[in-house]
C-alpha cells in the first residue's frame, strides 16, 4: 500500500506530538513556585548605613536574590520573597524544573495547531479539486 504524501506529513506531526506529550508527562509543575529569581540591591535601613546616604553618596547592599511571583488569587498582585543562601538552590532547582514543564506544553500546543493548520489546508485543497 502506498502512502501518500499528506499522510506521511500528518504521521510525521503525530509523532512530533508524541514525544513532546511523553516529555511532558515525565515532567511536573509547582504551583508554589511559579515565578522567577531576580537579584536586586537593597536599602537596609539602619540608620547611619552607607545605604541611607544621599543618593550620591549611597551605596546599596547586594545584589540579593528575590523570588518574584504572581499572586493569582489576589489580583494578580505582584509579590517578592527574599532567598537566603540556604533555600536560593531550591528555589532555582524548582523553577527551573517549572520553566521545562511550560516549555513542553508550549511544544504540545504548537505541534497540535500546526498539525489543525495543515489538516485545514489539505482539506481546503480537496474541496477546491472537488469543485473543479
Amino acid at each position: 500500500m502506498d502512502v501518500s504524501y499528506e499522510e506521511r506529513i500528518i504521521e510525521q506531526y503525530d509523532n512530533e506530538i508524541a514525544e513532546a506529550e511523553e516529555k511532558l508527562s515525565k515532567l511536573s509543575f509547582d504551583p508554589d513556585y511559579d515565578g522567577i529569581i531576580v537579584y536586586q540591591y537593597i536599602k537596609c535601613g539602619k540608620k547611619g548605613c552607607r545605604c541611607t546616604l544621599d543618593i550620591e553618596h549611597r551605596t546599596l547592599h547586594g545584589p540579593y536574590p528575590h523570588f518574584q511571583y504572581r499572586d493569582k488569587k489576589n489580583g494578580n498582585k505582584l509579590h517578592q520573597k527574599y532567598l537566603n543562601r540556604k533555600n536560593v538552590k531550591e528555589y532555582r532547582e524548582k523553577v527551573n524544573a517549572n520553566n521545562e514543564y511550560k516549555k513542553a506544553k508550549r511544544e504540545v500546543s504548537r505541534s497540535k495547531r500546526e498539525k489543525a493548520k495543515y489538516l485545514r489546508e489539505i482539506a481546503k485543497k480537496d474541496k477546491k479539486e472537488d469543485g473543479e
